[in-house]
């Protein structure tokens, strides 16, 4: 029979000693005795840790109009989804509406969302999500999305909501996402 090589035995040992660490791991450590302390940072990979251990259940609110719906007016808000009776709470809303304009000119369609009397407008002079809709072709087919945060202390409905500077807009579908989030940090930005 031949020798095995240095290597084969240094080898060998080192699967010896590194499945003995694992094995006194598994079954003389007491449960839960590692903690954050003992855990050096960016050594863990989400693979390592089972799902649901670490982060809170997000729950998801969803709304949805898909009649084509014409955009009233100009001078009031025109509301198109609506998700009813969410419960108090921090949630990140995210509104679309695919706008569609047969005709020219353009028209500029302005979107938001109210929510536990927030407005995402800010003020009258809006800050909401806008597009310019129509065109030279006669007819065109715009996304828009807009978004913001609302914190309430008790239950409240939220709206997506639409007015235009012009004639002729109708929003297609219309969506309204509630995703409830325990705290939110805002990096960047104006």
């Amino acid at each position: 029979m031949k020798r095995p090589s240095p290597a084969l035995v240094v080898a060998l040992l080192a699967l010896i000693v590194a499945l003995g660490g694992t094995g006194y791991a598994a079954t003389q450590l007491p449960k839960n005795s590692v903690g954050s302390k003992q855990v050096k940072n960016g050594s863990l990979k989400a693979k390592d840790i089972a799902s649901g251990v670490v982060g809170v259940k997000s729950d998801v609110y969803y709304g949805i109009n898909r009649p084509t719906t014409p955009i009233i007016g100009t001078s009031t808000d025109s509301t198109y989804v609506t998700i009813q009776g969410l419960p108090a709470g921090t949630y990140l809303f995210t509104g679309h509406v695919t706008l569609v304009k047969f005709g020219t000119p353009y028209a500029i369609v302005r979107c938001g969302i109210k929510g536990a009397g927030k407005d995402s407008s800010g003020v009258p002079s809006g800050f909401r999500s806008a597009a310019a809709v129509g065109g030279d072709n006669g007819s065109e087919i715009t996304p828009l999305t807009t978004s913001m945060v609302i914190t309430s202390t008790s239950a409240f409905d939220a709206q997506l909501y639409c007015r235009q500077d012009g004639t002729g807009v109708s929003m297609e579908e219309g969506r309204l996402i509630a995703q409830r989030v325990d705290s939110v940090s805002v990096r960047g930005g104006p």
